[in-house]
């Protein structure tokens, strides 16, 4: 694809103007608007940095001389956004390198020289277009990460690392504030058999509605995560051991009358849990308060499944 089929998709942006001067506000955007862009007015650097950030424009032209502010203190103002990456391009009359490297240094990503060429400024345009679409995905796949850092990529819930760290600090507070911890790990019961008969696909389909299903029904104070495989886990601070009990049964007992369906074939699943708290014989450490809670998941597992041991 040529750079022109690619420009041809940033018609219908919206370019911000700052101008004081009404003929060059007018003469700008007739520019602006003849060759597909939306055009935002205003005609000082003050109502320059509001409206970008209230309208978020894909691209700023500043006049260097306004009042209020000028295009210099425009640019760094707008620049110390690091949400949003708002290319800038500076208007200005004067032609000496020193105001030029200014204007730069200042945050603008080009500049102009005024009076202008109309092909050049829109070819100025689309280059910082093209800027921001590069920008804007960059930021995208960099937050991305650093969600992937901490939550699981298949179910969206805390992965297994944030989980531990979490639990360590929670675990330290608790036993310094002297408040109460509980730890509940789940296991999807018979998960084994829904990827053998099924596929793994359908499995991934199944860790996903259990997901959800613990964010729908654990209140939002519970800490959820994926701890790996078919276990989840759930961390209940400065609660009751009641509530904590309570709340993991409301999990079990719902996920019970979930119904899921393959194909012309339906079928249910259920989940088996184990609870230990702060105050738990034995429990000295974070480690402790795990091997508590999995010992109490295998009991429920060893036992009938579907329950909740405590």
């Amino acid at each position: 694809m040529s750079n022109r089929d690619q420009d041809s998709h940033f018609q219908g942006e919206t370019i911000l103007i700052a101008d004081d001067s009404p003929t060059a506000l007018k003469v700008t955007s007739f520019v602006l608007e003849k060759s597909g862009y939306k055009v935002i007015q205003v005609n000082d650097g003050e109502k320059a940095v509001t409206e970008t950030f209230n309208q978020k424009p894909h691209a700023v032209v500043v006049d260097l001389k306004m009042p209020k502010k000028d295009g210099y203190q425009v640019c760094r103002e707008i620049k110390q956004d690091k949400n949003f990456y708002f290319p800038i391009l500076l208007l200005t009359a004067r032609e000496d390198i020193e105001s030029m490297v200014k204007g730069l240094d200042s945050g603008a990503d080009d500049y102009i020289v005024k009076p202008f060429n109309d092909m050049e400024f829109i070819a100025r345009i689309r280059v910082l277009l093209r800027l921001k679409k590069l920008n804007d995905e960059l930021l995208f796949a960099n937050k991305r990460l650093e969600f992937l850092s901490t939550h699981d990529e298949l179910t969206d819930l805390y992965n297994h690392r944030f989980f531990i760290q979490k639990l360590n600090q929670l675990f330290t507070k608790s036993k310094k504030e002297k408040i109460n911890l509980c730890l509940a790990i789940f296991d999807i019961d018979n998960f084994k058999h829904i990827n053998d008969s099924y596929g793994h696909l359908e499995g991934d389909y199944v860790l996903n509605k259990i997901a959800k299903h613990l964010n729908d029904t654990f209140d939002s104070d519970v800490i959820i995560a994926r701890y790996g495989g078919e276990e989840f886990t759930a961390l209940f601070t400065n609660q009751k051991n009641q509530y904590a009990i309570n709340s993991c049964q409301k999990v079990i007992d719902a996920c019970a009358k979930l119904v899921f369906n393959h194909k012309d074939e339906k079928y249910k699943v259920t989940l088996s849990g184990g609870l230990s708290s702060i105050d738990s014989k034995d429990v000295y450490n974070a480690n402790d308060l795990i091997q508590l809670s999995d010992q109490l998941l295998y009991n429920s597992k060893r036992t009938g499944k579907n329950k909740l041991s405590y």
